[in-house]
């Protein structure tokens, strides 16, 4: 009777993959003395894809508004799972750390059908045809309509979600599915890949277990065959031993301990009133998503194996029979996991800016996604933590690794949340000459990215923001911020337009100040003034063989890489070829639809070049034909600048 109590509670562990908490459990195990925000209700459609269904209910969230800073601060967004939502997510955990480093504006939302965000009277079969990971994402659409409208938020304010477990999921698949509403994610432990038969899962708990699995073999099966004999149940010292084990186990749950039969559990899983038990912990609608979305079923099918052969597949299908009705079957079981797979793309993600993080000892790491060569997509795997362990409140006691992984998060959250501060990118975007690393600045550093590992370092020194920046043709980098401090009194509003250029001969930096051009030497801080204009200097550029080109008509102005012309644009929307040795026109095309081109880059030998602007939209176009090739999209704001690589194979 005891044991099948003990299977009660693990068999909701099987459904879940972890402990039956509410949402993550608490951020933190210290006492609790902060004041916690109050619960706050939106309004969202019953069926956001049926417009002729005017059926709604009322969704919980929670705001925490401390640290935003309005005019260029982030939005980040907690999305809840399969549990209550729990306040305390609002003023602690790794999150909230983040969210005060970057002036963020901090909202969870409680999923479809859990905790209080109840969408229908009750829960029958009828009733979670509404529940769905597809549901709960249109949801946090139309969430962040309501905030960007209600908080007045631009594009300046980016919008950055979070989730750990089911909700690291959904928080890809946010960005995956809604680009233009989510500019980035932190995915903690989120599987990608649904699975029916999930027999991974144990393959990292026996190796986590390593050094005793011998010994918990051999203590499972001596149970069992003590409660196969009525001589072995009343074994006294060995009953005793295994109350105390249950006694533990249902305290964390708040249970009494009963006689549980399979059919008991059946039959409590199938009650529909919000105040049955397993309605309000939300174990009902769980394993309704498991059998129409996600499979997940933690098997144990060998007697080799550690945990014996007592959980097959079809102990968890046949329950989704057996809850549900006869139309779930083993087959639609699978046909559904296999729809979700196809719909989110499992480990195929076409998801950016996206940070996965998990940890080793945590059996869910093997469904997720841990290594990538795509510099939009960056992983953490981090050595022997478990389920969700970056997300909570960070401690002294922290594992080494751990305190490290939550550096990694902030600096890659950096650019996601900074870059959007007032959409600008002090400098722009430069290739390496070297053509493996991209370089931009960040506040007064300069980030150094590795383009096939992802890897990331920092370059400091600067005390004041980096308006401009350039690498010299050798790879050396110079940055301006503190050094050239004059610059920024030249220009009296601080801008350097078109930013910083170095002289091919790498002896000398080039910038425009109001309507002069400056030429500094590197090495003894001698400096020229280039004028000629009337009018203040907007762009410029450096010809290869060190001739220069100043004006103050264009926005942008760059070299064909020949030196022979030169390729202009402006707020007028046109692309102009100029003959470098008499200044004549040449051609003039009309270069986008609407708004304003920011930024050209040439690539390689200049056969292609690539323009960007205000449309959002980049265009590839065949300089000699002076026609586009290719459209790029995907941006969800304007485009300030485009740079191609040395060779041209990248942009």
């Amino acid at each position: 009777m005891l044991l099948s109590v003990v299977r009660r509670q693990l068999w909701r562990s099987f459904w879940r993959g972890k402990s039956f908490h509410e949402f993550y459990g608490d951020p933190t195990n210290r006492p609790w003395m902060k004041p916690l925000p109050v619960e706050e209700w939106l309004e969202q459609q019953l069926d956001p894809f049926d417009p002729t269904n005017n059926s709604t209910w009322k969704q919980r969230y929670f705001t925490n508004s401390d640290y935003f800073r309005p005019k260029d601060g982030p939005v980040f967004l907690m999305i809840g799972g399969e549990g209550t939502a729990s306040p305390k997510w609002m003023v602690e955990g790794a999150w909230i750390k983040y969210a005060k480093e970057f002036g963020a504006l901090c909202f969870q939302v409680e999923h479809r059908f859990y905790g209080k965000s109840h969408p229908t009277p009750s829960v029958t079969v009828d009733d979670l045809v509404y529940l769905s990971s597809e549901t709960a994402l249109a949801d946090l659409t139309f969430f962040i309509m309501e905030m960007r409208r209600k908080y007045h938020l631009t594009t300046a304010n980016r919008w950055i979600a979070f989730g750990g477990s089911y909700p690291g999921s959904l928080a890809a698949w946010l960005r995956e599915k809604y680009p233009h509403l989510v500019h980035g994610a932190v995915s903690s432990s989120g599987p990608l890949v649904a699975i029916v038969d999930f027999w991974q899962y144990y393959n990292v708990v026996t190796e986590a277990i390593s050094d005793c699995q011998d010994t918990v073999r051999d203590s499972i099966e001596q149970v069992e065959l003590q409660l196969r004999t009525d001589l072995g149940r009343m074994a006294g010292p060995a009953l005793y031993r295994l109350a105390l084990l249950n006694k533990i186990i249902l305290d964390d749950e708040g249970s009494p301990c009963l006689d549980f039969k399979y059919e008991k559990m059946i039959n409590d899983l199938r009650e529909t009133s919000w105040d049955a038990g397993e309605v309000k912990n939300g174990t009902r609608q769980w394993i309704y998503q498991t059998c129409m979305e996600f499979g997940f079923y933690q098997t144990s099918n060998s007697p080799t194996l550690v945990f014996g052969d007592r959980f097959s597949v079809d102990f968890f299908t046949r329950q989704c029979t057996d809850i549900f009705g006869d139309h779930i079957t083993s087959s639609s079981i699978d046909r559904s996991v296999y729809n979700s797979n196809v719909a989110y793309g499992a480990l195929d993600t076409k998801a950016t800016n996206v940070i996965y993080v998990h940890g080793t000892v945590d059996p869910w790491h093997t469904l997720g996604l841990t290594e990538s060569n795509d510099v939009n997509v960056r992983t953490i795997l981090i050595q022997g933590t478990a389920h969700c362990a970056n997300m909570y409140e960070p401690r002294e006691e922290d594992l080494p690794q751990l305190k490290a992984a939550h550096e990694k998060t902030l600096q890659k959250l950096e650019p996601l949340a900074i870059f959007g501060f007032d959409g600008k990118m002090p400098g722009g975007i430069k290739v390496h000459p070297g053509g493996k690393h991209i370089i931009f600045a960040i506040g007064n550093k300069i980030s150094v990215m590795n383009i096939q590992t992802d890897g990331q370092e920092f370059l400091s020194g600067h005390t004041n923001t980096i308006s401009a920046f350039d690498v010299a043709p050798t790879g050396q980098l110079l940055a301006s911020g503190q050094k050239l401090e004059p610059l920024a009194i030249f220009g009296f509003d601080g801008k350097m337009p078109g930013g910083i250029k170095v002289h091919p001969g790498g002896k000398h930096i080039i910038f425009a100040i109001g309507n002069k051009i400056s030429v500094m030497n590197i090495q003894t801080d001698g400096q020229e003034f280039l004028s000629g204009h009337t009018n203040t200097i907007s762009a410029f550029d450096v010809a290869p063989t060190g001739q220069l080109l100043a004006s103050g008509q264009f926005t942008c102005a760059r070299y064909l890489p020949s030196g022979i012309q030169i390729l202009a644009t402006g707020s007028d929307r046109r692309i102009t070829y100029w003959e470098v040795f008499d200044a004549s026109l040449v051609r003039d095309v009309e270069g986008s639809l609407r708004g304003s081109i920011n930024s050209l880059s040439f690539a390689g030998t200049g056969d292609f070049f690539a323009s960007a602007g205000s449309d959002q939209l980049l265009r590839f176009w065949d300089y000699n034909l002076g026609l586009p090739v290719g459209l790029g999209r995907g941006h969800s704001a304007e485009i300030l600048v485009v740079t191609c690589s040395p060779v041209g194979v990248s942009l």
